[in-house]
């Protein structure tokens, strides 16, 4: 910064500080998270009304990658617009909502991996980095977020509930928890839905 322009430095100083607030935010809500969970103390579920929804089965192409939470938003942004764009550039249709699928913890430590997925009809060729799967049909347990709601660490918390009802109304399946985006998140503000945080599971018997 102080190698920059005068001119220059100012901004550039300003943008350094909003950004190390961000983090610091980002970390304190982080360490109140974490404690309670530690010590099975109940998180803030009960701000979330998650209902229970079925899907079809539904064929998809994906691309899947390894990297930390402050990856995670652009990697995310990035593929869900690449993507669909693949699909139509080959000549096959778009079928459903793109989804995003954690097989693994993403923080600053962990790196997923992440996996973002689009269902399609017709014909495409997997290549590259590419992927083309059968999504199977599970029940699943979903929470709405706003755009506000789906920042990290606070998401989190969205996870648990899901899962505290899949475990209450059935057991955890091969399926990993997903984030589903029906909306454009680039026009929206943060009191605007946006999507849902989604847990997979197999429902009671009876």
């Amino acid at each position: 910064m102080l190698d920059a322009p005068a001119d220059q430095q100012p901004v550039l100083i300003w943008g350094h500080w909003t950004q190390a607030e961000a983090q610091h935010l980002q970390r304190r809500e982080l360490a109140r998270y974490v404690p309670r969970t530690l010590k099975g103390e109940p998180t803030m579920t009960t701000h979330f009304a998650v209902r229970q929804r079925s899907v079809p089965a539904q064929q998809v192409v994906t691309l899947s990658r390894r990297l930390r939470v402050d990856g995670l938003p652009s990697f995310i942004e990035q593929e869900l617009k690449a993507l669909p764009h693949c699909v139509e550039a080959a000549g096959a249709r778009i079928t459903g909502i793109p989804f995003v699928v954690y097989h693994g913890q993403v923080n600053e430590d962990s790196g997923g991996p992440v996996e973002v997925c689009v269902p399609y009809s017709g014909s495409l060729t997997p290549g590259g980095t590419l992927t083309l799967r059968e999504e199977p049909a599970p029940a699943e347990a979903c929470v709405a977020l706003t755009k506000a709601q789906f920042d990290f660490p606070g998401i989190l918390e969205a996870h648990d509930a899901t899962c505290a009802h899949a475990v209450a109304h059935g057991q955890r399946g091969a399926l990993s928890p997903r984030e589903v985006y029906p909306h454009d998140w680039d026009g929206l503000n943060d009191t605007h839905p946006t999507g849902n945080v989604v847990w997979p599971f197999v429902p009671q018997k009876g």
